[in-house]
């Protein structure tokens, strides 16, 4: 899980620094609230852990800790400091490893572009294949697996503030 820092030239780096996992439920990914005794203390327990080596001139400080943070694929930083970032809940329903069928994996070879693997898996997993691909979860819950089952999980955005002003994101 990604740490968030804030390098005094006004650079956000992010950095993959936490073994923890992942895997979060929809109910801890709603408005998240640290006390500033929770963010000191992850704080400490990051800064013992990280010697980075940094450029004359350049000095790194935490900005938001990991616990507001998951599974994050992109960011930006608004112009009121700010930062907006998406995470995936991309799991095996939305895409998963070819590998898992061997019978594509030629087929799969030849694809060159987006719209060639939009009609590769709009043929293999159309709606008259449903009872052939009944590993396939009907999360559209139409009775039917099909390539519409890979459509139904959407990204998620999320905004860290600092609203007390001390210098850490406190809230998610």
């Amino acid at each position: 899980m990604p740490n968030l820092f804030f390098l005094s030239k006004s650079v956000l780096v992010l950095a993959t620094l936490s073994t923890f996992s992942c895997q979060k439920s929809s109910e801890e990914l709603h408005l998240k609230i640290l006390s500033t005794a929770e963010i000191q203390t992850q704080v400490h327990a990051i800064e013992v852990q990280v010697s980075p080596v940094l450029s004359d001139g350049l000095k790194l400080s935490i900005w938001a800790v990991d616990s507001l943070v998951h599974d994050a694929i992109s960011i930006q930083v608004r112009d009121n400091g700010d930062l907006i970032y998406s995470r995936t809940n991309r799991q095996k329903d939305s895409e998963f490893d070819i590998r898992g069928h061997q019978d594509w994996e030629i087929r799969s070879i030849a694809l060159q572009n987006i719209e060639d693997k939009r009609a590769f898996f709009r043929a293999e997993l159309s709606p008259e294949r449903s009872s052939q691909n009944t590993w396939l979860t009907d999360l559209n819950g139409d009775g039917l697996h099909d390539w519409r089952d890979m459509t139904v999980q959407k990204e998620e955005i999320y905004t860290l503030k600092d609203t007390d002003g001390d210098g850490y994101a406190d809230q998610s």
